[in-house]
């Protein structure tokens, strides 16, 4: 006989489902996403800019509580100003059952300017990311130009314009 689901996982997949994404939960570290092979094949831009527009959905009390979910649009910027590429994803807040800490699960599409597009997941405490301590994101080239391509994008919260206005220092590593 096959055990139910717990109650946890289940809302967190109907909250991915119902965020409108494909999900695949892709699992390990950046090593893993970055593969040996592809070392002298990959492109790495730092001093990147984020301007993530956020439209947040309480899920429980005022402020930031288990079961909040956030959608988000990123604007990634060069140095001159260039659009480098756009992401659209959805966060959910959770309790960690071990430390009881608010974590988020992120679930990103990272569109790219030649039609390729990209998809991670991540979770991270929400104490570290506010810190501005670096958080990396495993991504997976899933359509055009990135099929078969890897790579993992590398951020850290540099501050806030507005409310739903957040400001991330970008790191971004594709390979293949």
């Amino acid at each position: 006989m096959r055990k139910p689901r717990p109650k946890r996982l289940t809302a967190l997949l109907s909250a991915i489902v119902l965020g409108g994404a494909t999900t695949v939960v892709l699992g390990g570290s950046v090593a893993s996403a970055v593969p040996a092979r592809h070392g002298k094949r990959c492109s790495v831009t730092s001093g990147l800019t984020d301007r993530s527009q956020l439209t947040k959905h309480d899920g429980r009390a005022p402020g930031t509580t288990d079961g909040d979910s956030v959608v988000y649009h990123d604007d990634v910027y060069n140095k001159a100003g260039d659009v480098v590429f756009t992401g659209e994803g959805t966060v959910l807040v959770y309790t960690n059952p071990r430390s009881g800490a608010l974590w988020e699960f992120l679930a990103i599409t990272i569109q790219m300017p030649s039609g390729g597009t990209y998809f991670g997941t991540t979770t991270f405490a929400i104490e570290d990311a506010v810190a501005g301590n670096p958080q990396t994101i495993p991504v997976v080239g899933t359509a055009g130009d990135t099929v078969g391509k890897v790579g993992a994008v590398k951020w850290s919260l540099v501050g806030y314009e507005g409310p739903n206005l957040s400001i991330f220092d970008v790191t971004a590593t594709f390979c293949g």
